[in-house]
C-alpha cells in the first residue's frame, strides 16, 4: 500500500475510535480515568441500547446515548477531597458525608476511605457532581434559572434542576443505571435475555450474578448484603461492563423522579436478600433525606 493509503487508513481508524469512545470538548475522547488531587476514579463505557426492564422483564426501555459510568460507588475519600475544594469555591452542602455506614462524618479520611460515602441526600449529590465538574474543568450539568446550582440547601433550585447536555459529571437516570447493571454484551449464558443482538441480565438477578437473587452463592459473589456495615468498594466480582457493587453495599441515587421522590437502585449492605439485589427493582426515597445505606455513582454522557 502506498504512503497515502496508510495515512488514509490511519485517519479512518482514528475517526472510528473517536466515534466509539465519544468525545469531550473539541471532539477529543473522554478519558475513563480521572484524578482529583491524587485520588483517582475510573469509568466504564456503556452503550446506547434498548433493553428489558422490571423484575419480570415485562417492560422495555431505551437509552439513546452512550455514557460513561463509575466503576464503583463514590468513595468517601473522593467525596471528601472534592467537598473540601468545593467549600472554598462557593459551594454549600446540607450534609458533610459519612465514611461508610458508621464511620466519621465530615472528617479527614481514615483506613475506611475506600468505603462508599453515605449520609448525603439527593440534592447534595447533584451539587457535588457540579463541583467535581468545575474542579476538573468540565461544564457543570445541573442548572436552575440559567445558573449553576451550588447550594444543596436551595430546595427550589435543586428540585427543579435542569439537566444540561453538558460534558460534566452527573447522576445516572434510572434507565441508564439499569442498562449498566443488566448489560451482558455477547454473553448468552446464565439465563440471559436476547434483545436486538445483545444479551441482558434477567431482572431478578443481582448485577453480574450467574443465577437469580434467591441463589445465595451466586448473589454473594457479586454483592454485599445482610451485613453489619458497608465494605470497601470493588471487593466482589464485577459485572460485564467491569462495574463493581452495582448490587449491594449501598443504594445509589439516580436523577429520575417518581412523584416528589427520587429513584435509588441496587440494594444495600443492611438489606435482606428477598427485598433487594434485583436489577429490575427500583426504590423511591425523598430527595432531602440522607441514609447510612444510600450513596452515589457518577456518569458522564459520551458527547
Amino acid at each position: 500500500m502506498r504512503t497515502g493509503g496508510y495515512l488514509l487508513l490511519l485517519v479512518l481508524l482514528t475517526l472510528t475510535l473517536a466515534a466509539c469512545l465519544g468525545g469531550g470538548r473539541g471532539g477529543t475522547p473522554i478519558p475513563s480515568l480521572h484524578t482529583v488531587n491524587g485520588v483517582g476514579f475510573d469509568m466504564g463505557l456503556a452503550p446506547a441500547a434498548t433493553f428489558p426492564t422490571g423484575e419480570n422483564d415485562a417492560g422495555e426501555a431505551t437509552v439513546h446515548r452512550a455514557f460513561y459510568i463509575g466503576e464503583t460507588p463514590v468513595t468517601y475519600e473522593l467525596w471528601y477531597t472534592v467537598r473540601q475544594w468545593a467549600l472554598q469555591n462557593g459551594y454549600t452542602f446540607a450534609n458533610a458525608g459519612r465514611e461508610g455506614s458508621d464511620g466519621s462524618t465530615g472528617q479527614e479520611p481514615t483506613a475506611r476511605r475506600e468505603e462508599p460515602v453515605t449520609m448525603v441526600n439527593w440534592r447534595d449529590s447533584i451539587v457535588w457532581a457540579n463541583a467535581l465538574s468545575e474542579l476538573l474543568d468540565y461544564d457543570p450539568v445541573y442548572i436552575y434559572g440559567g445558573e449553576v446550582i451550588r447550594d444543596s440547601n436551595d430546595v427550589t433550585a435543586c428540585n427543579n434542576a435542569i439537566q444540561e447536555n453538558a460534558d460534566g459529571f452527573r447522576l445516572p437516570t434510572s434507565p441508564e443505571w439499569e442498562l449498566a447493571a443488566r448489560y451482558k454484551g455477547d454473553d448468552s449464558t446464565s439465563g440471559a435475555i436476547a434483545r436486538d443482538g445483545l444479551y441482558w441480565t434477567p431482572g431478578n438477578y443481582a448485577s453480574g450474578a450467574t443465577a437469580n437473587y434467591q441463589d445465595a452463592t451466586a448473589t454473594h459473589a457479586v454483592a454485599w448484603y445482610d451485613e453489619d456495615s458497608t465494605k470497601d468498594v470493588g471487593l466482589k466480582a464485577a459485572n460485564a461492563l467491569g462495574l463493581f457493587d452495582m448490587s449491594g453495599n449501598v443504594w445509589e441515587w439516580t436523577f429520575t423522579a417518581d412523584g416528589s421522590d427520587r429513584v435509588v437502585r441496587g440494594g444495600a449492605w443492611d438489606a435482606a436478600l428477598r427485598f433487594v439485589l434485583q436489577v429490575g427493582r427500583p426504590r423511591e426515597v425523598a430527595p432531602g433525606t440522607a441514609y447510612e445505606s444510600v450513596g452515589i455513582r457518577l456518569v458522564r454522557t459520551a458527547l
